[in-house]
């Protein structure tokens, strides 16, 4: 199929799509099982009423079942964070955007030898309660800022890295999902094809698959295969704006870790680079009856993401090589899959027999690259992170923080005024509160930016003032992240359910606490990629 059929099959996707969501649709089907049948029938079912929302052509629809098949893959049901649901990997559609065009679909398609029969079937369609796609993933701050400046764009090239087993999301799945209305181009395998994708990035987003688990490696490595012209690298280096890796491991289950302690052996089969992050111990599992005594329940990915910013466009376009790319990239927050699985190894998300089994290695270039980072941090000798503490953070001065409002609701008075110095230091103004009912007697007087809230609390927890909050629609988009000592997968998806926008320990680092309530801020802004696909959706 080309490229310009493939741009044809997701408009008519998007098309039908919206016609569905507009009688709510649970139920859609593409029938056309005669083979002599030129015209196939698009019905939408509801409510037990079927309508007839359009015809179209036998290869309208052998194009759309194509564009279908491309993009399923194994996602979880809507509020399953943990990746644990759908073991029998049913193929589903999902689209998960910031804005409010969402839906979770199965697929039914023909066997691949049909071939005469170009039906399908999207069933049990939800348009309600599905999390944007960045919620639903363990994103570190600079891979999801770097996603989303992909996503903002309305053309462009986007590198994603695609999985050895089509059923499992992948990095390319995980984009297409933010950007429903992306071509996707699954591999190139020739010149022509790249030539292709790289034309269509003038006029709209184009993801091509690659393999790899290196973002780097995998730009240069599909520059210098397909364009060798300089004049088509040089263009190629302008529209290229992300190159995204996603892979899934399995997830330890919380419920059952405990203080584990890091073996010499996996130190040493760290890269010498990385055996700085080592710590001591770890959070690992033991096996218990949620996860059926195997110590993991559900998946989580590893992630790394090269945001193509003006600087490593400039290096691109100059030819300057990949180890100069490299550092550019990494001091501009782009890390491993490695160092991605090291972070969620120390948080107790997952293992090192996981990691490893994935990845062990980086390359030369992201060894030099994070020698050096480590070796200009050590001159310029930065006061280490620590815990909250009011009487050792430094200022900060005043920024576009200074006109945003917070309120804190917490019961404990010491861990209160922690919070109201650091983010008054930030420059928001901070509103306290001492329980969830206190916290909705001030809202109703006043309004606030962002709601950091506590759940364990007297006269009203965190869980019922998320559910009040967000069962009173002026309250409905306001950001809210709960802050807790607990470590409990379970707590973590009862509270994503009620409403909360993000989760995260009390005893999180000051730094990585502010850009946690900034990324709520940003999410709740209005700031729609595909708004222009919901134009007649009013």
């Amino acid at each position: 199929m080309t490229l310009n059929n493939r741009t044809q099959a997701v408009t008519l996707l998007l098309q039908v799509l919206l016609e569905a969501k507009k009688i709510s649709a649970q139920k859609l089907t593409v029938e056309a099982r005669d083979p002599a049948e030129q015209d196939c029938a698009v019905i939408a079912e509801s409510a037990g009423q079927q309508k007839r929302l359009k015809t179209i052509s036998r290869g309208e629809a052998e194009s759309l079942l194509m564009c279908l098949r491309e993009r399923a893959c194994a996602w979880p049901d809507r509020t399953d964070v943990l990746f644990e649901t759908n073991r029998q990997q049913v193929p589903r559609l999902l689209f998960a955007p910031l804005s409010s065009f969402r839906l979770l679909a199965d697929l039914s398609t023909p066997r691949p030898a049909e071939r005469d029969n170009a039906s399908l079937t999207l069933d049990n369609i939800c348009w309600e309660g599905i999390s944007p796609i960045t919620d639903m993933l363990v994103l570190a701050e600079d891979c999801r800022r770097a996603i989303l400046n992909a996503a903002r764009n309305k053309s462009g090239l986007i590198l994603a890295s695609r999985s050895k087993d089509p059923a499992l999301p992948h990095a390319a799945a995980v984009f297409l999902a933010l950007r429903p209305d992306a071509v996707y181009l699954p591999q190139c395998d020739t010149g022509q094809s790249a030539q292709e994708a790289l034309q269509r990035a003038s006029s709209s987003l184009v993801v091509v698959g690659c393999p790899g688990l290196d973002p780097v490696d995998m730009i240069y490595n599909f520059f210098d295969t397909y364009f060798p012209d300089e004049a088509q690298y040089a263009d190629a280096a302008k529209k290229l704006l992300l190159s995204f890796i996603h892979v899934r491991v399995k997830r330890t289950c919380a419920a059952c870790t405990k203080s584990t302690s890091v073996t010499p052996a996996n130190i040493e089969r760290l890269p010498e680079v990385l055996r700085v992050l080592a710590q001591d111990t770890y959070m690992f599992s033991r096996g218990c009856p949620k996860c059926g005594n195997s110590a993991y329940r559900g998946t989580i990915g590893l992630n790394s993401a090269a945001g193509i910013t003006a600087d490593l466009q400039q290096v691109l376009t100059d030819r300057a090589g990949a180890e100069a790319f490299t550092q550019a990239a990494y001091q501009n927050g782009t890390r491993t899959i490695l160092e991605d699985g090291l972070q969620k190894i120390y948080s107790g998300l997952t293992s090192f027999e996981q990691v490893f089994s994935v990845v062990s290695t980086i390359s030369p270039a992201f060894a030099l690259a994070a020698a050096r980072t480590a070796e200009a941090a050590k001159k310029a000798s930065p006061a280490a992170e620590r815990p909250l503490d009011p009487n050792t953070e430094p200022p900060s001065s005043p920024s576009r923080r200074q006109r945003r409002k917070v309120l804190i609701v917490e019961d404990e008075v010491e861990q209160r005024d922690v919070l109201r110095i650091v983010f008054e230091k930030e420059g928001y103004t901070v509103v306290p509160a001492d329980n969830g009912k206190h916290a909705l007697e001030i809202l109703a007087g006043q309004s606030v930016d962002a709601i950091l809230c506590d759940v364990m609390m007297p006269v009203m927890n965190g869980f019922d003032f998320v559910k009040a909050l967000r069962e009173n629609p002026t309250y409905q988009r306001t950001p809210v992240l709960m802050l807790t000592a607990a470590n409990s997968a379970d707590d973590e998806v009862a509270l994503l359910s009620l409403g909360a926008d993000d989760y995260c320990g009390k005893n999180l680092k000051r730094k990585i606490l502010l850009q946690r309530v900034e990324r709520v801020l940003e999410r709740k802004r209005p700031d729609n990629p595909v708004g222009h696909l919901l134009e007649d959706d009013e």
